[in-house]
């Protein structure tokens, strides 16, 4: 008969009347005993489960069975079953074990209508049953039960016997608490010729008492099929039972579920706060308390998740993780530097996606070494870029626990080593001497430049009076991002220099000889990808945020970091693909260069296409030279050509360039150009101007080789890939939700959930 079947017909079973009534000690005790015939090998007899013996007997009338029996009520123990609501604030240890805690509370027989009555001759599958049964009759009642003693056969040690006593069984040991002593180390005082040691003396914590030397209990004892019959069952009480509204604080009611315990380590890890995650789950419940647990045993969740990621160390839990992402197999690289004194000074690591990201986003490198983890105070460098939809991707990271050349040196050595050698056109930092040297070394080839971003702030704020002077900042900004070229960048410097009388500011001077790695004038002959814009700087330094605070830890802030990821990798998969399901309003236009330009670029791209596109369509043109095939334009915004550029244009080999450089600086034609081209004809960009980084096709070859990769895995894994757990997780919860102001509905959920779990649970059974 299926396991089902059998807890059905065990519940329906008529509980048989009790036999005898005896008093006990003062008492008006209601013990039921019955006696069957299938249980008649072992000899019944009366026995107190309160009773403590600590060591292994054998008793004659059991016919060679051992009993062992034990009684935490006499040790003054406090276990996981046995503390009830008056005790849940302290006594709840953190890192008590977590398999009690998490167990998934089974509450089949609570729809039993005679539960709450004498359970005498009941059956039950196991002790596990057994204990789900009781605690039935605890929850109709209003008391709470924990574990009392077992008995065990000698010759396998199975257990035969069990006893569950009310929570409020037994006495604690009684008398006036006693005085703990400390020494203090250290601090000592002399009196004559003695010595003597200062002592600190300190209270033991007063605990309640919350047992009344209650005799309510419970005994099953096995039959010959191996199932448990209620042997005995005093349901007598010398205490009041709880009202139930207060019933969810008994502490046999109290049980977090490996669900709920998900949840809420979800919730936390994801960066909520803790009574916030507290308030939604109540509000999900409906009640001031959370169902099954209170909010004291919320925080004890929370600070076993907490003691559980610092066991070890702040450092080797994030090594830990690491190695075992290194482990995976998928090209995780991860390497760490230690020093003449055998301490870590820097840890680098970068996933196998952050590569294929480089490869296709690399010819632009930021590395920020400006972000500093406030506990320890060390550096969080991370290396990122700009991907085809002009946001921050991600390409390695670093923690650096000391400024110094050779570091830099190690670190940009190791990133150089994990993409292959592959070196980018531009590297973009913060002013720091040490790193400028350290590059230098590295990537001799690469541009070196200054981030715009840390000019405008941090330069800024060491002159108090010039900072806070809109007009000065206008100027001053100017000289960064708005000049043409520099001629006109000089102009500005001097006149911005005469006009504040900065002529011996030792800052200022050390600035204009570094003008060559931060003005925007003078960088227009190689690619920046728009970088040193301030516009672009702004977009960098709002995405490039974490989310930290003065008691984050390592391992905290490498979750935080990994969370960070994976939030901009999720905005460009949604940017991918609204790029492959929505089309710019602009690309209904009946020009045929913005139609191609919005079929090759990716939306964001395009609007800085279009802007280029408008003002070539504002822009005057006139011919300045023409040799045969090839021809040279000035074009302008305005109509006495001041502020002009030229533009060379061979028909032949349908070749353009201009005098702006804006191409080779960010890889898209500028209006110059494209005024030129609409007035020859040209309707589709020439495949030579397309850079393919900024293009919906950027990262065709990581497709393909992605798409080649899942073809050759099998259907197991497969099947291993596909989250399951979460599509699950998110239809029971959406079921949930909506029974969950239907009583009916509620009740068919219930057994729904009984009955599956009974035929799933003989699946992992013999596993």
């Amino acid at each position: 008969m299926e396991k089902k079947a059998q807890k059905k017909m065990l519940i329906e079973r008529k509980i048989q009347q009790p036999q005898e009534i005896k008093p006990s000690q003062g008492e008006t005790s209601f013990s039921c005993e019955i006696k069957p015939s299938h249980v008649g090998e072992y000899e019944t007899h009366e026995r107190d489960p309160t009773i403590i013996n600590d060591q292994q007997s054998c008793d004659g009338n059991d016919n060679g069975e051992t009993s062992f029996s034990y009684d935490d009520t006499q040790l003054g123990l406090i276990g996981e079953d046995e503390r009830d609501c008056g005790t849940l604030n302290n006594q709840h240890s953190p890192d008590a074990n977590d398999n009690e805690n998490q167990q998934e509370e089974d509450y089949t027989y609570d729809n039993d209508l005679s539960i709450g009555e004498c359970l005498l001759g009941r059956e039950v599958l196991d002790l596990d049953d057994a204990l789900n049964l009781y605690k039935a009759h605890a929850r109709a009642l209003g008391f709470s039960v924990r574990k009392g003693t077992s008995r065990r056969r000698c010759s396998n040690s199975v257990i035969f016997e069990k006893y569950f006593v009310c929570s409020k069984a037994g006495l604690r040991n009684k008398g006036k608490k006693e005085v703990q002593t400390k020494s203090l180390v250290g601090i000592s005082t002399t009196e004559g010729s003695a010595s003597t040691i200062s002592q600190k003396k300190r209270k033991l914590r007063v605990v309640n008492e919350t047992r009344t030397d209650c005799k309510a209990s419970i005994r099953f004892k096995m039959d010959k099929e191996g199932r448990f019959i209620v042997a005995d069952h005093n349901i007598i009480h010398n205490h009041d039972f709880v009202k139930q509204e207060e019933c969810h604080c008994l502490r046999s009611k109290l049980s977090t579920s490996k669900c709920l315990g998900k949840v809420i380590e979800t919730m936390v890890t994801s960066g909520s706060k803790k009574m916030d995650c507290c308030k939604y789950l109540c509000i999900a419940d409906k009640e001031k308390e959370l169902d099954g647990h209170t909010k004291t045993d919320y925080l004890n969740i929370v600070s076993r998740l907490k003691i559980k990621n610092s066991k070890g160390g702040d450092v080797q839990n994030v090594l830990d993780v690491m190695q075992r992402r290194t482990t995976d197999g998928n090209s995780f690289f991860c390497r760490v530097k230690i020093n003449d004194d055998n301490q870590i000074v820097s840890i680098f690591w970068r996933d196998s996606m952050m590569l294929e990201d480089y490869i296709a986003y690399g010819d632009a490198l930021i590395f920020d070494t400006t972000y500093r983890i406030n506990r320890y105070n060390l550096i969080c460098a991370p290396f990122f870029g700009i991907n085809n939809h002009w946001k921050t991707t991600m390409f390695a990271c670093a923690f650096i626990f000391d400024e110094k050349t050779e570091i830099f040196e190690w670190l940009l050595e190791t990133f150089k080593n994990s993409i292959s050698g592959l070196v980018p056109k531009s590297i973009f930092t913060d002013q720091n001497i040490e790193l400028t040297n350290a590059i230098a070394k590295v990537f001799p080839n690469s541009r070196h430049r200054l981030c715009i971003w840390h000019l405008q702030t941090n330069f800024i704020s060491n002159f108090d009076m010039l900072r806070n002077n809109p007009t000065f900042m206008d100027i001053f900004n100017k000289c960064l991002t708005g000049c043409d070229n520099e001629e006109e960048f000089l102009r500005c410097w001097t006149e911005m220099i005469s006009t504040y009388g900065l002529e011996e500011s030792f800052g200022f001077s050390q600035l204009y000889k570094l003008r060559d790695k931060w003005c925007t004038a003078l960088s227009k002959d190689f690619f920046t990808a728009r970088i040193l814009s301030s516009q672009k700087v702004e977009v960098i330094n709002r995405a490039v945020s974490f989310g930290a605070n003065q008691t984050t830890s390592l391992f905290e802030f490498y979750h935080i970091f990994e969370d960070t990821v994976k939030r901009w990798r999720n905005i460009e998969e949604i940017d991918n693909f609204k790029c492959s399901t929505e089309r710019h309003p602009a690309s209904e236009s009946q020009c045929k260069l913005l139609k191609h330009a919005a079929e090759v670029y990716t939306l964001d791209l395009f609007d800085d296409f279009q802007k280029e596109f408008d003002m070539a369509m504002g822009s005057y043109i006139r011919a300045v030279a023409n040799h045969g095939c090839s021809k040279m334009y000035e074009v302008s915004l305005n109509e006495d050509f001041t502020q002009s550029h030229n533009v060379q244009y061979d028909d032949e080999f349908l070749e353009l360039s201009c005098t702006c450089m804006s191409y080779q600086e960010c890889g898209l034609l500028c209006y110059h150009i494209l005024r030129v081209m609409h007035m020859h004809c040209i309707f589709e960009i020439p495949k030579k101007y397309i850079m393919k980084r900024w293009t919906k096709l950027a990262k065709s070859e990581i497709w393909t080789k992605h798409k080649d990769d899942d073809d050759a895995l099998t259907v197991e894994d497969k099947e291993l890939q596909t989250p399951w757990r979460h599509t699950m997780a998110r239809s029971f919860y959406n079921l949930l939700t909506t029974c969950q102001f239907n009583e009916h509905a509620k009740k068919v959920c219930e057994q729904g959930l009984n009955d599956l779990r009974n035929a799933v649970k003989p699946k992992f059974s013999n596993k």
